[in-house]
């Protein structure tokens, strides 16, 4: 992944769950970008620390990436989600979180989709998915 020098200090780490008590809602992504220094703080990351949270889909359970977890982020104010779909080897871009129609609460209004293989733009970073691997039989 690459990006704008202004994120500098910003590190993809996998594991850290992430927790908005104001909401009632903890998530643990399979990545998240964050400032390198909310990981030296004990406890759970709040989204402000969080600048991006990426889910590669299960086979098992791919709704709770696509519904529940697209649900969740931009509610819980996260700017930035990727998609990864082995299945049928694509990504999603997700962002610009707001409201939505209705009393749906926020949702992510903006959603650009692209192939494995091609280079992704990601708010001010770039995802090389040209060595991604597809589950197989895809």
């Amino acid at each position: 992944m690459t990006g704008d020098p202004e994120w500098a200090g910003h590190v993809a780490h996998s594991g850290p769950e992430i927790e908005a008590p104001a909401i009632g809602r903890m998530r643990r992504p399979d990545l998240v970008v964050v400032a390198e220094q909310a990981l030296d703080t004990p406890g759970f990351l709040g989204p402000a620390d969080v600048a991006l949270v990426a889910e590669v889909v299960s086979t098992s359970n791919p709704e709770n990436d696509y519904r529940e977890k697209t649900r969740d982020y931009p509610a819980m104010g996260i700017p930035l989600c990727l998609i990864v779909d082995p299945r049928d080897k694509t990504l999603a871009v997700l962002s610009d979180p707001g409201p939505a129609p209705g009393d749906d609460g926020p949702r992510y209004r903006a959603r650009h989709d692209y192939a494995f293989g091609v280079a992704v733009p990601v708010g001010p970073w770039v995802v090389d998915s040209g060595e991604f691997p597809a589950y197989d039989g895809s």
